[in-house]
């Protein structure tokens, strides 16, 4: 009957998206920006004095108040800083500050917001068994930037659907795992550079496959 046919394709479709969860109701925008903009930061103020100069010491550098937590590299060049924020939402949005452009799979990260290539070959990943208090996934919505947090379920990552935008998540790079910020606080002007370098290198490749 046309009631089971309709039945059995929501049991496929079930099947083959399981990190989809109970439809969440609709935030309220302006509840949501105001919650948002609560947050604290997660880690610790960075501390200039450990700011790393040459192989062996470390140099004050007082003009740099605050480095952040990590960068991305926009596709059109322009270094963005990350900040880790505590609750709900903890990169908050994810939006070029010069071009307004979400990050996408061409943009290029710190280890603080590492790329996840695949969610499938994640589940065997060392590192997921290893989140028990505190989850370290989330997934950033390409429509409009904003992070958040998942769970994990039997090895499986789980995230609130949709995002309160509303709008659909796309799979394909939205799946992120938060690393440690210590390497870039290190170097992060040397971190920024070779990032730059790194998506400059992949573009090039790609106008070469495509000529």
């Amino acid at each position: 009957s046309r009631k089971q046919f309709f039945s059995k394709v929501a049991m496929a479709l079930t099947a083959f998206h399981p990190r989809g969860r109970k439809l969440d109701p609709p935030i309220d925008t302006k509840a949501l920006h105001a919650h948002r903009d609560a947050e604290k930061p997660l880690e610790e103020a960075w501390n200039p004095q450990c700011f790393k100069y040459g192989e062996d010491h470390y140099s004050a550098f007082p003009f740099r108040s605050e480095t952040g937590d990590g960068v991305w590299i926009c596709c059109c060049r322009h270094k963005n800083i990350l900040m880790l924020y505590q609750g709900a939402y903890p990169f908050k949005y994810v939006q070029c500050a010069h071009c307004e452009h979400i990050l996408c799979p061409h943009c290029r990260t710190s280890d603080d917001l590492t790329p996840i290539p695949s969610i499938t070959t994640e589940a065997f990943e060392e590192r997921i068994r290893e989140q028990v208090q505190e989850v370290r996934y989330y997934r950033l919505c390409r429509a409009c930037g904003l992070t958040q947090p998942g769970t994990i379920k039997d090895s499986r990552m789980e995230y609130p659907s949709p995002c309160p935008c509303n709008q659909p998540a796309i799979e394909e790079g939205s799946h992120f795992f938060i690393s440690t910020v210590d390497g870039y606080r290190d170097d992060p002007n040397g971190t920024a550079v070779n990032l730059g370098l790194e998506r400059s290198l992949a573009a090039s490749q790609r106008y070469l496959e495509m000529k």
